[in-house]
C-alpha cells in the first residue's frame, strides 16, 4: 500500500508539465465526484472555510469572493 509520504514524494518529483497535468486531472475528477454526489457535503464546505481562517491567509472579502466564485464555477460544471 502506498503511503501519503510516498505520494507526496512522487508529486514533488514531477516536472512542471507533469504537475500541471496532475492538477488538471484532479480538477476533472473533483467535478466528477461533485456530479456523482450532487455537490460538496455541507460539513466539508464548512471545514474548508474554517481551514482558510488562519495566519497563512488574509481572510477578507476579496478572498471570500474568489472562493465563492470558484465554487460557483465548479457547480456550473456539475449542473
Amino acid at each position: 500500500m502506498t503511503t501519503i509520504a510516498q505520494i507526496e514524494d512522487s508529486i514533488r518529483a514531477l516536472p512542471a508539465s507533469g504537475f500541471m497535468e496532475l492538477m488538471d486531472w484532479m480538477e476533472h475528477r473533483h467535478v466528477e465526484v461533485l456530479r456523482e454526489q450532487g455537490g460538496e457535503p455541507p460539513e466539508l464546505e464548512a471545514a474548508m472555510i474554517k481551514a482558510l481562517d488562519g495566519p497563512w491567509h488574509v481572510w477578507n472579502d476579496e478572498l471570500k469572493d474568489r472562493i465563492r466564485q470558484n465554487w460557483k464555477d465548479k457547480a456550473a460544471k456539475v449542473a
